[in-house]
């Protein structure tokens, strides 16, 4: 799969604007830190760690991990109105093996850390195609990959175009959202580590 794993040392940066149709220009940014602890759920209920590498943003903080071929995501945390911790059991994992025609369903729960409280979700991501894909940054091959996911409000679809090769590899240059807005790239600055 389009996966760069300079996205998890600390000190990569990506800073990116997409032209959106409808609406106004996006931007994304964030910055890898230090690989640190992150509270985990266990099957019967109590909390552990694990280590993993945390993906900042702008208040938001997703903690992901490389391991034994998957790529692993264990949660996030957030601040402002909605600050806090919330933990994904079982962690979701996505085999970074994947081909096209690939699809993966994963079932988890998302609890919020301080209330014990969680939610039921489900995904589902299939490997679509390589295609080649014109922006403004210029022509790349792309993974086209679309994912479902089922949450107590209903359901959403989105499908997200990645550079499999060159020097922006393993990132976002078009996402596609079912029965809404697109998002296309046109500007980054990626500084991997």
């Amino acid at each position: 799969m389009c996966v760069n794993n300079a996205d998890f040392n600390e000190g990569t940066t990506l800073n990116a604007t997409y032209a959106s149709d409808p609406g106004s220009p996006m931007r994304l940014q964030w910055r890898i830190g230090a690989a640190g602890k992150f509270p985990t759920r266990n099957a019967d209920g109590s909390w552990g760690e694990v280590n993993a590498v945390p993906r900042e943003q702008t208040g938001a903080t997703t903690w992901l991990a490389i391991v034994e071929g998957q790529l692993v995501s264990y949660g996030h945390t957030t601040t402002g109105a909605a600050a806090g911790t919330y933990v994904e059991s079982p962690p979701r994992a996505i085999p970074l093996s994947m081909k096209v025609g690939d699809s993966i369903s994963l079932k988890y729960t998302l609890y919020n850390k301080a209330t014990g409280v969680g939610e039921a979700r489900s995904m589902t991501r299939t490997f679509v195609a390589m295609e080649t894909l014109d922006t403004k940054l210029g022509s790349f091959e792309a993974c086209r990959i679309k994912t479902t996911e089922t949450l107590a409000q209903g359901s959403s679809a989105s499908t997200v175009w990645l550079a499999a090769e060159g020097p922006y590899r393993g990132q976002v240059l078009k996402v596609v959202v079912d029965g809404g807005a697109s998002h296309t790239v046109t500007s980054m600055s990626y500084s991997p580590k």
